[in-house]
């Protein structure tokens, strides 16, 4: 009479050994941007940098190799996405050159209440488009290089809410002479007619700035590489959470480590805990917090 209850009782646990199996591996397929230990966030730290990978390449830089926390699903569409850069780049580009102003108008929630941070200020151009939309309560803007420093200081000195710091940043602080492009002016470009940079480690910008203790509503980067490190730091440590909206421009320059794949590498992470708002892709793009 015990032989039926023993059969159903070991029928319900290779049953359930069974169904747990299979929720395992279906759930590594459909959740594929998950991280998983050691690299998921930890509630208890701001920077957990030492748990993933950091490697340099051949020009002396260092990046964060994000491709070693990749699920099967995600690495293959990294690979595409790489495959497919001489096709999507141009693409890209002709898009930005036709819907620019996206750049600011879809940014209508930022006010007076909102904190802001621009990295690469440039001549002004973007704050100037920021400021006279929004007038966002306190938006900071980091320009390194001392010409062009100048020129935003006399250019918004009657703006209070504009607060400058002539610096740049990057993965460790540091002085740096850098070159001069056509555009702009990185510590990537080397040349005879460069000008000396002040670098500041990002994780000592957040710390300046406290962003463990506020949202920041929005980040725009066109620092003409800075864009990296930068990203690198928010999506290996929770700093990503208190990052509302992130839009940047990506730059190639050659001695950047591996730019295209980096690239690729953002989409599947900052899909995580963002939506695209735009993308002109391997140009400008935009990501909101969901």
């Amino acid at each position: 009479m015990r032989r039926p209850v023993v059969l159903v009782l070991c029928g319900g646990a290779i049953c359930t050994f069974y169904l747990l199996y299979n929720l395992k591996h279906d759930n590594s397929d459909r959740n594929s941007l998950m991280l998983t230990p050691p690299f998921a966030v930890q509630s208890n730290t701001r920077n957990y940098l030492s748990q993933l990978p950091r490697k340099t390449c051949s020009s002396n830089q260092t990046y964060i190799d994000f491709g070693a926390i990749l699920n099967k699903l995600q690495t293959e569409r990294v690979a595409k996405c790489v495959a497919n850069y001489d096709i999507d780049a141009p693409k890209g580009l002709q898009k930005d050159g036709i819907y620019r102003p996206i750049r600011y108008t879809s940014h209508a929630y930022l006010n007076s209440s909102s904190f802001m941070i621009e990295a690469g200020g440039h001549l002004g151009h973007d704050i100037s488009e920021f400021n006279s939309r929004y007038h966002p309560g306190h938006y900071v803007v980091l320009e390194p290089v001392g010409n062009f420093f100048n020129v935003l200081r006399e250019k918004f000195k009657d703006s209070p809410n504009i607060v400058l710091y002539n610096f740049g940043v990057d993965v460790n602080d540091g002085v740096f002479q850098a070159g001069q492009g056509n555009d702009g002016t990185s510590i990537y470009k080397k040349g005879k007619d460069g000008f000396v940079l002040k670098i500041v480690a990002v994780s000592k910008l957040f710390e300046k700035l406290k962003v463990a203790e506020k949202k920041v509503d929005l980040v725009t980067l066109n620092c003409e590489g800075c864009e990296y490190a930068f990203l690198d730091f928010l999506l290996s440590t929770d700093y990503i959470h208190q990052f509302r909206n992130i839009q940047y421009q990506s730059h190639r320059v050659p001695e950047i480590c591996f730019p295209v794949k980096r690239f690729c590498w953002y989409q599947e992470l900052l899909a995580k805990t963002h939506k695209l708002v735009f993308q002109h892709k391997f140009t400008w793009e935009s990501w909101t917090q969901t």
